[in-house]
């Protein structure tokens, strides 16, 4: 069968491409194989060009970086030395050379990288602004505590989270405008922010405020329920917490501000527990902040990587829950990064 299909067709994608079975070709790419260094996906991709369909790249956008500099369709290889010899000679026919083809696979891999880094800037006045530049004053979440204090369901029938201020403030004030409430607030003048917030949504906005708002800080502050559109949080984030907002503002961050409230202990939250952990990879000044009470009661508490969520707590399986577990299962695993984060803590305590 497979002789036939490729006698009449080139291959089996060939044959659902050729009679317009298919219309998109999907190439999916990973840490562990290089794709394109394997000689029948270089054909299957030649087919997909054949017979003009949309051709998509899968992957997370540190492995489709490593897959664009590593094209060389070239020395690809091939179980078989007929079929090598009959794939070399089709692109040559096809394309005049190996180069030329080797363009068009960067091209579709580089159209690819840009769309996820698209999603991930806000746009004003035709200007991109990387997550970096969705910093605020200090000054501006104090008046923004405040008005909110003023209005008339504030903390009724229910002390309000940060999950609450989001849903009933942040969201109505920046619909439609593809912008965070930073840069709803500084179009005129984005802000680099110097540090880095890290918190619990289940917090009392009001204890969060208190804590933020009662101390100096380097520059801009980044806080994620004001940075990011709430209304594209999956596009904003992109596909890998690695590479996404968090990790961008770390990377230039002068300090990471963890902040400590009576409702909700941040060290259940996986996000918040990642953070901690890529800060102190990266020499981050962390910096604890809450009362002392409550910060000494949470530092007393094991963490627990293992069993921390994202999210609602109610929701198990977050998507961001997923993404971070897999970073962590295939790297230093649960335990370590627990007992990094002790380690830090138990000096921060002393």
């Amino acid at each position: 069968w497979l002789e036939w299909m490729s006698r009449e067709h080139g291959s089996p994608i060939g044959f659902l491409l050729q009679d317009s079975k298919v219309n998109e070709f999907m190439m999916l790419h990973t840490e562990d194989v290089q794709a394109f260094s394997r000689g029948w996906n270089l054909f299957d991709f030649h087919m997909a060009m054949k017979y003009k369909a949309s051709i998509k790249h899968g992957g997370v956008p540190r492995v489709l970086c490593g897959v664009l500099r590593a094209v060389r369709s070239e020395h690809a290889m091939c179980s078989s030395p007929a079929d090598l010899a009959m794939i070399r000679q089709t692109i040559m026919d096809a394309y005049g050379s190996f180069d030329e083809f080797d363009e068009l696979i960067k091209g579709s891999i580089q159209a690819k990288l840009n769309s996820i880094e698209d999603k991930m800037c806000q746009v004003v006045d035709g200007t991109k602004y990387e997550p970096p530049y969705w910093g605020i004053d200090c000054e501006q979440l104090t008046k923004f505590w405040h008005d909110i204090q003023g209005k008339k369901d504030y903390n009724k029938p229910k002390v309000w989270t940060m999950r609450d201020v989001v849903e009933k403030v942040v969201k109505p004030e920046t619909h439609g405008t593809g912008l965070g409430m930073a840069l709803v607030w500084n179009k005129r003048g984005p802000k680099m922010a110097k540090t880095l917030v890290s918190h619990a949504w289940d917090e009392s906005f009001d204890d969060f405020c208190s804590a933020v708002c009662g101390r100096q800080h380097k520059g801009p502050i980044w806080i994620c329920a004001l940075a990011i559109y709430q209304f594209a949080i999956d596009d904003q984030l992109g596909p890998d917490v690695k590479e996404g907002p968090f990790a961008k503002v770390m990377k230039q961050a002068q300090e990471m501000l963890v902040v400590h409230t009576e409702n909700c202990d941040l060290y259940t939250r996986l996000w918040c527990v990642f953070e901690y952990y890529e800060a102190m990879k990266l020499r981050v000044p962390i910096v604890m902040a809450g009362t002392r009470e409550v910060i000494q009661r949470q530092l007393g508490e094991q963490v627990s990587t293992r069993t921390a969520t994202c999210g609602p707590p109610s929701v198990q399986m977050y998507a961001d829950t997923r993404r971070i577990r897999v970073i962590i299962e295939t790297t230093v695993g649960y335990l370590k990064v627990d007992e990094e984060i002790a380690a830090r803590r138990a000096s921060c305590a002393s």
